[in-house]
């Protein structure tokens, strides 16, 4: 086992979301599914962006993220898909203790999101320590 499964309580909590896409999307709406406060930094959000940009716990900054902006925050995903920004968020949760998520590198990542299956109240969390992430969809 690569990775010890756990389930964080993120109620209320708040999450950092750093990026414009597909991927940054994905976090956003499983961190908020969850209960937590996100603070997501996206200078031009894509239209996946657009269902979630109202919803009453996304505070939305339309820049990058800056060192401060961690400050008080459990968890931190950065999905930019620029691998210099990335590690730059990664430098900086970890000075600051923040637990980080670099989107498709989990060799530099603090922990990974496995895939989900919920089915309220029974949830399932499948991974393949990000080797094989489509293959964990699939099941």
């Amino acid at each position: 086992m690569d990775y010890l499964p756990v389930f964080l309580d993120i109620r209320n909590k708040k999450v950092v979301v750093e990026g414009n896409g597909v991927l940054a999307a994905r976090r956003v709406e499983r961190a908020l599914e969850a209960g937590a406060k996100v603070a997501l930094f996206a200078p031009d959000p894509t239209d996946e962006m657009a269902d979630l940009m109202s919803h009453a716990h996304l505070t939305h900054f339309a820049r990058d993220l800056t060192e401060g902006d961690l400050t008080d925050c459990l968890l931190a995903y950065a999905a930019t898909e620029d691998s210099g920004r990335d590690k730059q968020m990664q430098r900086w949760a970890t000075a600051v203790g923040t637990l980080c998520n670099i989107s498709n590198a989990p060799d530099l990542s603090d922990f990974i999101s496995p895939s989900i299956v919920d089915r309220s109240p029974i949830t399932v969390a499948i991974s393949t320590s990000g080797k094989a992430p489509v293959i964990a969809r699939i099941l």
